[in-house]
Parts: C-alpha cells; sequence; structure tokens
C-alpha cells in the first residue's frame, strides 16, 4: 500500500521539506492580516510526516509561512493545506521561489483569522459589509517573480505490476486523494469567507493539467481570477487616468463575483466617469477610494489589490519592482 501513497508524489530523491523559524514579526493585534514577510520557511520536498511539522507551528495573526518547493505527496499537500487554513496561517512567496503541485495546495490555504471589523463600527453594530469580513480571511501573497504552479496528481503503478487488481487499486487511492481535497479544500468551514475554499475553476485547471506539465498562475488576469496578493511591484497605481479606472471596475467586478474579468468587458465601452466614481455601460458602479496602510485602494469598504488596476494580460513578471 505504502508503494501507491508514493506513486501520488511527483518522482525526487530530494528527501523531506524542511521547516526554519526565520524570525518573529513585530505584533500588532489592531491589524488583522499577517504582516510583511516570514515567520516560519518551508523548503524542499513534501512529504507525508511533514504535517506533524507544520502543526508545530505556534497559532497567531502574525504567522507568516513562506514556501520554496517542487511539491511532493499530494495528500500531505491536501493535509497540510487544511492544517494551515483552519489555523489562521498566512502563506507567501518570496522572489523567485517555486512553489508547485502539492506546495500549491499549501499556498493557496493560506489565511488569517479577523475576530474584529477592519473598519469602524456604525453606531448601532455592524453592516453587512462588516459582518463579512469577520472569521477566517484568504491571506496568500506572491512576489511577481516567484512561480506557482498546479497539475494533476500522478499516479503511477508499481512497475511490473499491471494486473486489473493492482491498477484498480491504484486508482482507487487517486480518487480518496480527491475527495480528501474537495472535502477539506474545497468545502468551507461555518465560520469562514468563501473565498478561502478553493475556487472550482483553478480545481478543474488543476485536474485538466498533466502530470508532467505546469498551469502557471503568471498574469494579472489569474491573480486576481483566484484572488492572489501580488507584491511588492513597481509604480503602484497612484493617479489612474480614466481608462485604467474603467478597467479596474471591469476587473473588480468579475474577480469579486468569481468570475474572470472577461465577464463585464460589454460595460467597458460608454462608461462614464465623474472623478474616481464611475458606473459601466451596463450599469454598474465603482466608487473607489484611496486607502490606509492595508492596500492602495478601497472600493465599496473592501480593499482593492493594486493588480485590479492593470490589463489583465499582463505577466506579473512584469510587475516586478
Amino acid at each position: 500500500m505504502r508503494a501507491f501513497l508514493l506513486a501520488l508524489a511527483l518522482p525526487t530523491a530530494l528527501g523531506a521539506a524542511e521547516l526554519n523559524p526565520v524570525g518573529p514579526l513585530p505584533y500588532d493585534d489592531s491589524h488583522p492580516k499577517p504582516r510583511a514577510g516570514c515567520t516560519h520557511r518551508l523548503t524542499g520536498q513534501i512529504e507525508a510526516d511533514d504535517l506533524a511539522k507544520v502543526q508545530a507551528i505556534p497559532t497567531d495573526p502574525q504567522v507568516v509561512l513562506c514556501l520554496d518547493s517542487p511539491g511532493g505527496a499530494f495528500r500531505a499537500g491536501v493535509q497540510i493545506g487544511a492544517f494551515i487554513r483552519d489555523a489562521g496561517i498566512g502563506t507567501r512567496l518570496e522572489e523567485n521561489a517555486i512553489c508547485e503541485s502539492a506546495c500549491a495546495l499549501i499556498f493557496m490555504s493560506g489565511s488569517y483569522v479577523s475576530d474584529s471589523p477592519r473598519y469602524a463600527l456604525q453606531p448601532y453594530g455592524m453592516t453587512e459589509e462588516e459582518e463579512w469580513l469577520l472569521g477566517l480571511q484568504p491571506w496568500r501573497t506572491m512576489h511577481p517573480t516567484a512561480r506557482l504552479g498546479f497539475h494533476a496528481p500522478r499516479l503511477t503503478v508499481p512497475a511490473g505490476q499491471y494486473d486489473e487488481a493492482t491498477v484498480q487499486r491504484a486508482y482507487d487511492i487517486a480518487l480518496l486523494g480527491l475527495s480528501e481535497f474537495t472535502s477539506q479544500l474545497m468545502q468551507p468551514s461555518d465560520y469562514e469567507s468563501e473565498t478561502v475554499a478553493w475556487d472550482p475553476d483553478l480545481f478543474a485547471r488543476m485536474i485538466a493539467t498533466p502530470h508532467d506539465t505546469m498551469f502557471y498562475t503568471d498574469t494579472v488576469e489569474k491573480a486576481g481570477r483566484y484572488r492572489i496578493d501580488i507584491g511588492p511591484i513597481a509604480n503602484p497605481p497612484s493617479a489612474p487616468d480614466d481608462r485604467t479606472l474603467i478597467r479596474a471596475c471591469a476587473n473588480a467586478m468579475g474577480w469579486g463575483e468569481g468570475f474572470g474579468s472577461y465577464l463585464y468587458e460589454d460595460g467597458i465601452p460608454g462608461a462614464t466617469l465623474r472623478g474616481t466614481s464611475l458606473e459601466l455601460s451596463n450599469g454598474l458602479p465603482c466608487d473607489f477610494e484611496r486607502g490606509g496602510r492595508d492596500s492602495q485602494w478601497r472600493m465599496f469598504r473592501y480593499d482593492v489589490p493594486d493588480i485590479t488596476f492593470f490589463d489583465p494580460a499582463t505577466p506579473l513578471a512584469a510587475l516586478a519592482p
């Protein structure tokens, strides 16, 4: 049985992953997101016993797990991802880091737990928008030069064992891994935002990508579509022109509804603009305002990532400072 379990890993002899503390971050309980930097770093091949290493990380709102790994055991990636998601541990890919296969499952599970609204309360309680910001929220950020790649898990039948029972057993174990994936990473828990749960479109693309190739999140569209923060970026928008603001509105609307920016492309021609408030020609409004230390911009009280103001086809590498 062990041979079949290992068959779901990428073939390599790199050994188990290493998890090392990097250093404490300044604690700031008034800031609900993990701060910039790393508190821990996970490198190397991911194997089943690496779950215990990650479980030893302190659960703290400021913990950030940086990743640099070619992948490894698919089910180990699922289990580690489920743990850090529920523990509220943020994930980061540093400059030129590589995070593929099982590592990508862990990265996309990065989160933080917000037990208070990020904006001022109304006199008689929270608004609907503020209530949405409670609980588990996604926190996964990557440098523009990092490489984040997904593919279907590899299934290998031990050499020379091609009888029907052996192949069926390998197939059953593969399905078990996918079942764990959907139940642990795609289903939101009772206290988390649905944006933390795995995106169905990304899951479909991952499964459709053969194990010997890779689907990379390498454009602004992919990062925005799958809610991946990108930073730092060169020349973040400080005074967007009219065309940029209109493009940003279509991006924000499409990504915010869990689809691509294409969803509201038809509203760009004929859009009306007054200052940083605009309305797409299909009637959808956007009202951008300068944000605080947590982001460059806000829209409807929510943070708007800087990449929202770039053309969706822009390669992420082109944003590197």
